[in-house]
């Protein structure tokens, strides 16, 4: 943020000298120089202007993507009762999305929170400061001004619209999906002092209370209704293995929680071509959460993007292949397969042909049912 607010200076004080240079020539009715030579300082002036705010804005964006991780790994480094998991998740927003003002989505969640308190349901106990939560959200009322915070049906995989999957449009639109819906339920249970665990399933996550006899219960956020173990591998196809290992259907620690909401940040960087920030981001997921199903081929997905993107600049040169660069590449697709195959060891498999689209068949007959 310092080299973009001094290169932003830099800018701004040619651009003023640039405008009183022009304005004396003007007040005092002489050339200080030629006529032609003063326009060009200032076409000169201003082409600089314009390449140090895009200079500022690119080195900007660079400082961002290395210093949220940074930030991200001293957090994880603390004590779980220690981590805030609201401010956690608004810095992994803004590091995706350049407007997003952390302090504002916090003073949102406490805004919600004060609410949440103020309803006549709330109560001391961890079951009633929950089920007011839950109320707050899936129920209308003058709590959230008669307008329940939904399912997003033309977007549920938040893939389609800008920002689908952040918390900070979910709580501005109260449309969601399988990944803000949970989220956000997670950060409010920690504010009103409720422990509450992420847990994930193939493609979904959702909440599970547990309570002092060590009693579950899994919230479905999308709904806000309660479903089984049961339900959940049969709806998701999940298999024994994975749910021995702890792959899917196990209650996540607070670190492991974080390390799943850096997926999209580690995903961002993959696809903007930052494979350094993105092994990194990758890595520091996989430390806190080793059998982060997602995590674990997005590692495989890194290598496979390292690998075409060389085989195409060796293309594009035209030279025959170095025996270094030949076994560059054999190494990059031995990682891109390892990787696979440590996801199959956990019980991954790829997706049955045509299960995304039975998915959004179900959603259209339910947008049908709902009116939407």
């Amino acid at each position: 943020m310092k080299l973009k607010v001094k290169t932003l200076v830099y800018a701004l004080t040619a651009f003023r000298w640039s405008e009183q240079l022009l304005d004396k020539r003007r007040r005092i009715g002489i050339q200080i120089i030629p006529h032609c030579a003063s326009r060009h300082v200032v076409v000169y002036t201003r082409a600089l202007i314009a390449f140090l705010i895009v200079f500022s804005v690119v080195a900007d964006a660079e400082y961002r993507s290395t210093d949220v991780v940074e930030k991200i790994q001293r957090f994880l480094a603390l004590p779980e009762d220690e981590i805030d998991l609201a401010r956690t998740r608004f810095l992994i927003e803004a590091a995706l999305y350049d407007d997003m003002d952390v302090a504002a989505s916090e003073r949102n969640i406490s805004n919600i929170v004060a609410t949440i308190k103020t309803m006549p349901e709330y109560g001391p106990s961890s079951l009633e400061k929950l089920g007011t939560a839950i109320r707050y959200l899936y129920t209308a009322g003058p709590w959230n001004h008669q307008q329940a915070y939904r399912y997003d049906l033309d977007d549920p995989m938040g893939t389609l619209k800008p920002r689908g999957k952040s918390v900070v449009n979910y709580m501005a639109t109260k449309k969601g999906n399988c990944v803000s819906m949970p989220i956000l339920l997670l950060l409010l249970s920690e504010r009103l002092g409720v422990g509450v665990n992420l847990v994930l399933a193939p493609h979904h996550m959702f909440v599970r209370y547990t309570d002092a006899d060590k009693k579950s219960t899994n919230i479905e956020t999308t709904s806000g209704t309660l479903l089984s173990d049961a339900r959940y591998v049969e709806e998701f196809g999940i298999r024994p293995e994975a749910i021995e290992q702890g792959v899917y259907l196990r209650s996540l620690t607070k670190k492991e929680a974080v390390a799943l909401m850096l997926y999209d940040l580690g995903q961002a960087y993959l696809d903007s071509g930052q494979y350094d920030i993105a092994h990194k981001t990758v890595d520091l997921m996989l430390g806190y959460h080793p059998k982060f199903v997602n995590a674990v081929l997005l590692k495989g997905n890194l290598y496979a993007r390292m690998l075409h993107s060389e085989l195409a600049t060796m293309k594009a040169a035209g030279l025959p292949r170095s025996q270094a660069e030949r076994r560059r590449l054999d190494s990059l697709q031995r990682q891109n397969l390892a990787w696979f195959s440590k996801a199959e060891a956990l019980g991954w498999r790829e997706p049955a042909a045509g299960l995304s689209e039975r998915y959004m068949h179900t959603v259209e007959r339910f947008k049908a049912h709902r009116g939407n």
